[in-house]
């Protein structure tokens, strides 16, 4: 019968090599790690641009919020944290009636752009036309549907970040 081999550096691992506490250890220190790697990383990374634009509408240096980020993170954080704490209703909730306004956002954000800009569509569509034609065009999209197609057949993931069974 086939029996998946246990990793050496787990800490059950270790434990059976007679190292438990360094384990023990490991595992704690990779919990930290990733603590500290979640409250950096991706929540830093979508709070402090929302703020700079917010600070850069609002008038930038001279902005009532300049040199406030803090209050500005806190209330983000409060409101996220009001939504997380309902629970899954909560955020099925806020979520329903948010992505409808930012869809709505996003396609008149670009409407404004497209006639803001209509005298210049004609050669956009133009430029996008000879670039999808070009030897350069077609060599990328060669090359994109070779890899596509082989990360199909080794059958990885589609996104970047897959689900903890490789989809």
């Amino acid at each position: 019968m086939w029996r998946a081999a246990r990793c050496a550096t787990s800490p059950r691992g270790l434990a059976e090599r007679g190292w438990p506490r360094l384990g023990r250890a490991l595992a704690v220190f990779f919990a930290f790690c990733c603590v500290g790697g979640s409250l950096g990383g991706g929540n830093m990374f979508q709070a402090n641009p929302s703020y700079q634009q917010l600070l850069q509408v609002t008038g930038g240096h001279a902005s009532p919020l300049a040199h406030h980020a803090w209050l500005f993170g806190s209330g983000l954080a409060l409101l996220v944290g009001l939504v997380i704490i309902g629970g899954i209703r909560s955020i099925a909730a806020v979520t329903a009636r948010l992505v409808p306004v930012m869809a709505v956002l996003y396609l008149g954000a670009g409407a404004v752009v497209l006639a803001a800009h209509a005298d210049r569509l004609p050669w956009a569509v133009g430029q996008i036309l000879m670039g999808a034609w070009s030897a350069e065009g077609v060599a990328g999209g060669a090359l994109g549907a070779l890899i596509t197609r082989g990360a199909a057949r080794q059958r990885w993931p589609k996104g970047v970040a897959g689900d903890a069974r490789g989809r």
